[in-house]
């Protein structure tokens, strides 16, 4: 109980001797080094070492959300319960009923009454949300602080982001970065579009028939 007393003080004192220490030009500190060679500048863009350490992180790096995105977690969560009971055999079932009737009418299909498995099943699951809910919100409130290396990986992205005229992907091998002009690398995806000998044109999507025959 102490330690978890303790940690928000702590980490906030923490952060306050490293803003001063970046204030200072004493920005080592702030974050570990990471390999810059994993980072591969191929634009015209001229890139910082500040910028290269962030990137170095890698594509999948990220940092921790400002706000829990409670409908993303509704739908994943709606989404599962779908998908271990029969609700989607029901709604098709429904809409198959509701289109022979027509508009309008009430077909036998119209209420669901969920049995006692499923109605226990949407009861923990609305348990658990809610408790991963809270301590999401507990673990942003006490790690979201912006650190000195927090901040400015934020400000870094947010430049790129902003910054139309480049792209930021992973190399063709192992888990390297470039940064590209943009047109070139449309330029280079249009080129092996073109490639008659490794693609054709197709009249249709196959994946819809493929789709629609299951």
């Amino acid at each position: 109980m102490v330690v978890n007393y303790c940690r928000p003080l702590l980490k906030k004192k923490e952060n306050v001797l490293l803003g001063k220490l970046w204030n200072l030009g004493v920005r080592y500190e702030c974050y570990e080094v990471n390999d810059s060679k994993v980072v591969r500048n191929l634009s015209t863009r001229v890139v910082s070492d500040e910028e290269i350490q962030c990137l170095a992180n890698g594509l999948d790096y990220g940092l921790i959300p400002k706000r829990v995105d409670k409908l993303m977690i509704a739908s994943n969560i709606e989404q599962f319960y779908h998908r271990v009971t029969d609700i989607t055999q029901h709604h098709k079932k429904f809409m198959n009923e509701l289109k022979e009737a027509g508009a309008g009418a009430i077909v036998k299909s119209d209420v669901r009454v969920l049995n006692p498995k499923e109605l226990t099943l949407a009861a923990d699951l609305r348990s658990l949300t809610q408790s991963f809910l809270h301590k999401a919100n507990e673990f942003r409130q006490q790690n979201n602080k912006l650190d000195c290396k927090e901040k400015n990986y934020r400000a870094i992205l947010k430049k790129f982001r902003e910054d139309d005229s480049i792209i930021i992907t992973r190399s063709d091998k192992g888990r390297g970065i470039v940064e590209m002009n943009r047109q070139d690398y449309v330029n280079k995806m249009l080129t092996i579009l073109n490639d008659s000998t490794k693609f054709s044109f197709l009249l249709e999507d196959p994946t819809i028939k493929t789709e629609t025959s299951e």
